[in-house]
């Protein structure tokens, strides 16, 4: 049994709010497929059933406390791979074992809080999430005209998965490749650049239409200025994306 996460890591904080990540090896992983063992713990709040990194079974729940536990149910052959398995980018941030039966985990020990970042992009990886972000940009104007809030966040929450990435691959072009950018935005007042952290304030919009599209037109903006610098840092070909941009902010900035 070894748990990962924020209360492995000896390089951050750890709270109340902090969850307990845990991975469980067994021989037969089958025996907790179905997770009404998660009641065996204790009070349980409320669970979902997820898929793992290594497309295993995941359990993720809250008990009384509230406390939350994610934990990962896997085959104890993964051990014996660690390094080449999909476990590895989590355990290279730190892994501590707590229960090692059969002595199988000597070599994760040495893995603690070793810092990992984002890889740079290719040309294919830029011109995914980049042209991901401008398709879902397009259906604002329309969203914003019909009061059709609901769905124009929707999109906004596709384009900020996008502008997510921009700001990773920004962070290391800027201040270096061992950039450690965490994951889903954790910690990104402390890695990502001032002047786009101080930008963000401006690509969230409150429930109101005016707002939405003003939101919207502040994250383009935003995504064009980080795909030039990008592009230009890691010496990739801007032009497709510069045709692309032309044409959606034209519209998206033009009166509806």
């Amino acid at each position: 049994m070894l748990r990962t996460g924020s209360r492995a890591r000896a390089d951050g904080p750890v709270d109340r709010y902090s969850d307990q990540d845990i991975e469980l090896f067994l021989r037969d992983p089958s025996r907790l497929e179905d997770g009404s063992w998660l009641r065996e713990i204790g009070d349980v709040w409320v669970a979902v059933e997820d898929v793992g990194p290594c497309g295993n079974p995941a359990f993720l729940a809250f008990f009384d406390g509230p406390a939350k536990v994610d934990f990962q149910v896997l085959d104890v052959g993964a051990l014996a791979r660690p390094a080449s398995s999909c476990l590895s980018a989590i355990h290279s941030r730190g892994v501590e074992v707590l229960l090692d039966k059969d002595g199988l985990t000597g070599d994760l020990r040495a893995a603690d809080s070793t810092r990992s970042s984002a890889c740079p992009p290719s040309q294919v990886d830029l011109m995914r999430v980049c042209s991901e972000f401008w398709f879902e940009v397009m259906h604002i104007p329309g969203c914003v005209a019909r009061s059709e809030l609901w769905s124009a966040k929707l999109r906004d929450a596709a384009m900020k998965a996008c502008l997510l990435r921009l700001i990773e691959w920004d962070a290391i072009a800027v201040r270096g490749p061992e950039t450690d950018t965490w994951y889903n935005g954790t910690r990104m007042a402390l890695w990502a650049t001032s002047e786009t952290y101080a930008r963000l304030q401006d690509v969230f919009g409150r429930w109101d239409t005016k707002e939405t599209l003003e939101a919207a037109r502040a994250c383009a903006r935003l995504v064009q200025d980080l795909t030039l610098r990008v592009a230009t840092s890691f010496d990739l070909d801007h032009e497709p994306l510069a045709r692309i941009e032309r044409r959606v902010m034209g519209y998206l900035f033009s009166e509806h």
